[in-house]
């Protein structure tokens, strides 16, 4: 499948077993192996990963397509850097859309990333209304680290 040797790979799967990183289990003749997600450098090889395959490309790719959108980002934990293992994605999404129609397009991107989306979706005008107000969630929000998706929300 991959046209690597299958020694080498059973080396380097027993070696990140070992290692702590990776956990195995036997079901008759064949191993299969899970992230260890309390593994002590998960979060740090999380970071790695997603620095480069990208939560915030799959959620782009399952999203850019919507009209209406205005912009969308991530905040929280994970764009603080600090998420663990099984913390979710906290996605903030201003714009008119239809979320009957988004609704399916967040759990394939839970799907694809295998975590939890928890998102606040706002019209625009709304969005505008409260910051405006000084609304304490969306200055909060707003004054947090962002990673970027779609579009901006800038003043």
């Amino acid at each position: 499948m991959t046209g690597e040797n299958i020694n080498g790979v059973r080396r380097e799967l027993a070696n990140l077993e070992s290692f702590g990183l990776l956990i195995g289990r036997r079901r008759g003749n064949q191993q299969y192996f899970t992230v260890n997600l309390d593994f002590f450098l998960y979060n740090d090889l999380q970071q790695l990963v997603l620095k480069t395959e990208g939560v915030a490309r799959v959620i782009r790719e399952n999203l850019s397509h919507l009209q209406g959108i205005e912009c969308i980002f991530i905040y929280g934990s994970f764009a603080r850097g600090t998420a663990g293992g099984r913390s979710d994605i906290d996605l903030f999404i201003v714009g008119d859309l239809d979320e009957e129609v988004l609704i399916p397009l967040v759990h394939a991107s839970e799907r694809a990333i295998n975590r939890e989306i928890n998102y606040t979706l706002m019209h625009g005008s709304e969005f505008e209304r409260r910051r405006e107000a000084g609304d304490p969630f969306v200055k909060n929000v707003m004054s947090e680290r962002k990673i970027m998706i779609i579009g901006t929300c800038d003043d």
